[in-house]
């Protein structure tokens, strides 16, 4: 419970801890400070670190699973994974080493078995836990595991590799992903397009889009900070997103407009990315301007604070994915100042901040330019950007309405099997 993808997980706990609900969660364990460390009254918490080998792999899988592990880099070294690919369970170095029994008398045995993804061992280690146990088996998708219908994949998510290797690694991911969504009484995606995708995949009767929704109350007295006028970006660099449009802007203003480049600054907070390439990139950038700040990342309890003194949130699409809801821009929703939305995809982000009146789209590199160039200007004659939020629409984003929901719904789905 120590990482971003645990907040959605999290707080459907609390809420069924509050409505009386005894709540178990297994979790990986912490490997060094916690990123996050929120309350835990009420919840049940069993930790096991990820393990190379677990005890439920018969004697060749744990052959397969230790000689991969103590062999050096080669060529070897990828023969086995790709076999261990084929033939382990999915991410087996990944897994947690755990019983159904062992859980049962720890904690006892579970009427509902749920199931967030990624990582998706652990999806299908609740599978297991659920068939021993007969309990109400859930699935619960953040992002797809496979991707079966367009404009919901991430390569940092979705791809198995180049060439035949590839080939048959995706064949089984999907092969396992079917068995696995089979199993479960009711599937929950964390938007409509995941849904979607989840349900072609295996068509169930009970399915509903959860949505993350935002932690904090809604912020309408919030303020840029006097002097230049920053930007704001926080969490991943996808290789999707058009990082390079935005470096060549800031570039193009440093050169042809230096009275606008001294008044404007991007804050990128974290950098973390798949591909190290873009984080340099902007580093180089910043570097050659003065304009880019690349900055370690913050606690979760301070992120909104300094999100609030930005002028603008920036958002980029991850051009081709039209279904992706990313928790920064929920998160953003809540922040009080408006959201920059910058990609040529034009998906269910522009939705969300058109029906919510949060913030601004803006398409390629010249438009981003003149639209950078007209705000400092205002900026500098005192005009800020407006933003005047629909309160009612942001009600939907709401945490405490998403949780609600999904609690309802699980009992649902719950009593029909039952019944």
């Amino acid at each position: 419970m120590n990482a971003t993808g645990a907040r959605r997980p999290y707080y459907l706990a609390v809420h069924l801890a509050a409505h009386g609900h005894r709540v178990t969660v297994l979790t990986t364990a912490p490997t060094g400070p916690p990123m996050w460390s929120p309350p835990l009254e009420g919840i049940t918490v069993v930790y096991r670190p990820r393990s190379v080998t677990q005890r439920d792999l018969g004697w060749f899988q744990r052959f397969i699973t230790k000689t991969h592990h103590r062999a050096p880099p080669g060529l070897w070294k990828r023969m086995l994974g790709f076999l261990g690919d084929m033939i382990l369970p999915v991410h087996h170095h990944m897994r947690w080493d755990v019983t159904p029994d062992e859980l049962e008398q720890l904690c006892g045995r579970s009427d509902v078995v749920l199931a967030s993804g990624p990582a998706w061992a652990a999806v299908q280690t609740a599978a297991d836990i659920a068939k021993a146990w007969n309990a109400t088996f859930l699935v619960d998708q953040r992002d797809p595991w496979n991707t079966v219908i367009p404009g919901v994949s991430l390569r940092c998510l979705n791809w198995h590799g180049d060439g035949i290797t590839g080939y048959f690694r995706s064949k089984r991911m999907l092969r396992l992903e079917e068995r696995i969504l089979d199993q479960a009484h009711g599937i929950t995606a964390a938007s409509p397009a995941y849904l979607q995708n989840a349900l072609t995949i295996s068509p169930h009767d009970h399915s509903l889009t959860v949505l993350n929704g935002m932690v904090s109350p809604v912020r309408t007295d919030r303020k840029p900070l006097k002097g230049r006028f920053t930007l704001f970006y926080a969490g991943r660099l996808y290789e999707e997103q058009a990082w390079q449009a935005v470096i060549q802007v800031f570039d193009d203003i440093h050169v042809h407009h230096p009275d606008i480049a001294s008044e404007l600054q991007l804050h990128v907070l974290g950098g973390i990315s798949d591909t190290p390439a873009i984080g340099a990139a902007l580093k180089a950038c910043g570097a050659r301007t003065g304009m880019i700040h690349v900055v370690p990342d913050v606690g979760r309890d301070t992120l909104a604070e300094v999100a609030g003194k930005a002028n603008l949130l920036l958002s980029l699409i991850c051009e081709g994915n039209t279904g992706q809801i990313p928790l920064k821009l929920v998160d953003y929703l809540s922040f009080g100042r408006p959201t920059l939305l910058f990609g040529e995809t034009k998906g269910i982000q522009h939705e969300i901040l058109e029906r919510t009146c949060t913030g601004i789209m803006v398409k390629d590199a010249p438009d981003l330019k003149a639209f950078l160039i007209n705000a400092v200007e205002k900026w500098q004659a005192g005009i800020d950007i407006p933003y005047d939020p629909d309160q009612e629409a942001l009600r939907e984003w709401s945490n405490e309405v998403q949780v609600r929901k999904w609690r309802q719904w699980i009992i649902e789905v719950d009593r029909s099997r039952r019944a």
